[in-house]
């Protein structure tokens, strides 16, 4: 937290800039309507389903109430600082059972082969906190059966506790449950001739590791009720129609086994060599073999639950192998947190350096993993300020978000409500999301100016707009026609055709970063 600190001095503050549509829909739009209703959940708040956990959005928004106005940059600061937390853990976990500088190697060595992706993540995604969270699950559990006794309890508590958030963060977080059953239930398996004896403390031990959980998801299933859609209900992934499509292809299950083996063939293999050979000595000691069973148990879950969302819930996000990797990195992260932790535990017993000589080392390795991290920080930092990777997305996003003060002085200037046609070479409708994202009034519903969105690449322009009849023609022409001020972001040359016979004589060749006011019958052209 340090190094960002001073980090962020040195670049002259966090700047984020957020790129594909997912991370506008799904959460930055409803981040900030939910931050300018000072968090009432108001009808007009746009979740992308209602009735899923809204943890997520929520947390987004929070970290804005120290600027008063909402940030995408306060916002960015909130998955690092999560990320930050789980490595707290990861570290007391380590030192409570070696010692500090052991602690150290462990955590930077981990941040440095990414068992958890990068120190800073790179977007506001919802599976980054989701890994950070079924991690900790785990660490607290394998902690709870490696540490004091005295400690057992309160530490279920805790992974109870970090269970019931991941489930308002994202729902799949469900299947941490029977992975905590096969934790506090397992005496009753392996000494099942005398289960009355232990029924008492498994009793217990499952009210402090599921206790949370279930007051949390009653809770939301009270509010929240029942969605109308399959993604956000239990009985529609039971129903018998879905049941039924999910057997009418066989082959799409090869065809999912088959592309999830290939992506983990090609994704940090060495880690995941590392991470089966500590899974093996976590499953041979008795001491950690219900643990690492538990984080097998939810990994298998995770896969078949994906693979029948995909058959039975199929619609335009959620299309059979959509997101597939960024869903199937979920479990595969949770394996590389519990491997690595379960080879240290493995392997440092026999490490054969005298003490002294031994810690040196580990003091030396932590230098030097450190200054490693505190270069990718500095990387990260750049990275989420210039999207250097971020192609066209990026582009576009910095486009609008900087013409967003000029277009609402001109916006205010104007005798009643302008009709605004914005233009873009993109493939389809992406710049209305951060249009709506960046200019959307203080009432978190409407726009300043009726919208009206101009994208194509070729020839064929399409006209689409977020409000019915907000685009009044179905040509290019009709439209400019209508039209007060044109917004051009990037322009293709059909674009420049049907544009040019409307401008003054005083227009430049290259529009881009102008707004394009109407005067009588023509558009006059000047700087933002």
């Amino acid at each position: 937290m340090a190094a960002h600190a001073v980090l962020g001095l040195i670049h002259g503050g966090v700047a984020y800039v957020p790129w594909g549509d997912d991370e506008f829909i799904n959460w930055l739009r409803a981040a900030k309507q939910l931050y300018l209703a000072r968090w009432d959940f108001l009808p007009h708040i746009q979740f992308s389903l209602p009735s899923y956990p809204q943890a997520w959005p929520t947390l987004l928004a929070l970290p804005s109430i120290m600027l008063g106005r909402f940030s995408e940059d306060m916002a960015s600061v909130l998955p690092f600082a999560l990320h930050v937390a789980f490595l707290g853990v990861l570290f007391d976990f380590a030192g409570a059972l070696s010692n500090r500088r052991t602690a150290w190697v462990l955590v930077l060595f981990g941040l440095t082969v990414e068992i958890t992706w990068k120190l800073l993540p790179l977007n506001l995604m919802s599976e980054q906190p989701q890994i950070y969270a079924v991690a900790a699950v785990f660490v607290l559990c394998l902690w709870a059966e490696l540490g004091k006794p005295c400690q057992r309890r309160s530490l279920l508590l805790a992974a109870g506790m970090v269970t019931a958030h991941a489930y308002l963060i994202k729902s799949a977080a469900l299947l941490l449950v029977p992975a905590l059953m096969v934790v506090v239930g397992w005496p009753l398996v392996v000494g099942w001739r005398q289960w009355r004896c232990r029924m008492g403390t498994v009793a217990t031990e499952a009210l402090l590791a599921l206790g949370p959980f279930t007051v949390v998801w009653f809770a939301w299933s009270r509010l929240a009720g029942d969605g109308d859609h399959c993604a956000t209900s239990l009985d529609n992934y039971l129903s018998a129609s879905g049941v039924r499509h999910l057997l009418a292809d066989t082959s799409a299950l090869s065809a999912y086994v088959r592309a999830s083996l290939e992506y983990y063939a090609s994704y940090k293999v060495p880690l995941s060599v590392a991470t089966g050979l500590g899974l093996a000595f976590g499953l041979a000691a008795t001491v950690t073999r219900k643990v690492t069973v538990a984080t097998l148990v939810y990994a298998l879950l995770y896969h078949v639950v994906l693979f029948w969302s995909y058959q039975t819930c199929p619609d335009s996000f959620n299309f059979f192998l959509s997101s597939l990797q960024r869903y199937i990195l979920v479990p595969l992260r949770v394996l590389h947190v519990l491997g690595l932790i379960l080879l240290f535990h493995a392997l440092l017993p026999r490490v054969p350096f005298p003490s002294r000589r031994f810690g040196t080392v580990l003091v030396a390795a932590a230098a030097l993993l450190a200054a490693g991290q505190v270069w990718f920080l500095h990387r990260g930092l750049v990275e989420i300020r210039q999207r250097i990777n971020g192609g066209e997305f990026a582009a576009i996003g910095q486009a609008i978000k900087a013409s967003e003060e000029p277009l609402r002085r001109v916006v205010a200037s104007w005798n009643g409500r302008p009709r605004v046609l914005q233009m873009a070479r993109f493939a389809y409708a992406y710049p209305l999301y951060p249009t709506y994202h960046y200019l959307m009034n203080a009432d978190g519903r409407t726009l300043p100016f009726a919208y009206c969105l101009a994208t194509g690449e070729g020839e064929v322009v399409r006209l689409d707009a977020l409000v019915p009849n907000d685009c009044v023609g179905t040509t290019l022409e009709q439209e400019l026609a209508a039209t007060d001020i044109v917004w051009p972001l990037s322009l293709s040359p059909p674009m420049i055709d049907k544009l040019r016979p409307w401008l003054d004589q005083g227009c430049p060749m290259d529009l881009s970063g102008q707004l394009l006011v109407r005067r009588g019958d023509a558009f006059t052209c000047g700087p933002p």
